[in-house]
This record gives C-alpha cells, structure tokens and sequence, in this order.
C-alpha cells in the first residue's frame, strides 16, 4: 500500500520539473482534495475518515491530476466556455485519472 504525495523528494523520480515550495505543497493538496472528491465514500474507513494507506493507483491519480493542474495553468483561450466577461475556464478531471481511482469494470452482455 502506498500514501497520498505530501512532498517534492517523493516525486523527483517521476515528476523531476514539479513545482517547489508553496506552490507544490497546494498543487498537490488541491489534486489530493479532487481525487477525495471522485472518490466518495470509497475513501473513507469505517469512522468516515479519509484513510490515508491508499492503493497505488490513487497515489498515480493524485500525481497525475496534480500535474494537469499544472498545465492548466498555461492553457490558451480554446480552454474556456463563454466569452467576455463571463467566461469559465474548464478543467476537466481526465478519464484515465478517474479510471485510476475507480476503475470501470466491463460486464459481459447478452449479444
């Protein structure tokens, strides 16, 4: 089992261009905080806390949604919906992120 990233040493193996500081630190709170979201009560024990000895493909979801939050910071204008002042810009949790966190189990059909 594995624990959510907390912090940069633990991510120079596989993100080595990762934010520092501050910034690391609510990058990867924020992408904690949405996988959590995603998840449900499929994150909580039997108290209603969030466990914290999660499965590796959490800990690749939070890493990998932390990094999309990091290019969204740079997207361009074909990101948005709306236009003027009322704009949203969109960002999307990515299906393999969601597929990580809750993988989608295929059930035979009647063909």
């Amino acid at each position: 089992m594995a624990t959510w990233y907390t912090q940069r040493g633990e991510l120079v193996p596989v993100w080595p261009d990762a934010p520092t500081g501050e910034d690391l630190t609510e990058v990867l709170t924020a992408a904690k905080e949405q996988c959590l979201d995603y998840l449900g009560d499929l994150a909580l024990d039997e108290d209603g806390e969030p466990i914290s000895d999660i499965s590796y493909r959490w800990r690749r979801a939070q890493l990998l949604q932390a990094r999309s939050l990091v290019n969204f910071q740079s997207a361009g204008d074909g990101d948005v919906l709306g236009g003027g002042t009322q704009t949203v810009r969109v960002y999307p949790m990515d299906a393999t992120i969601r597929n990580l966190l809750v993988p989608r189990r295929l059930t035979p059909g009647v063909g």
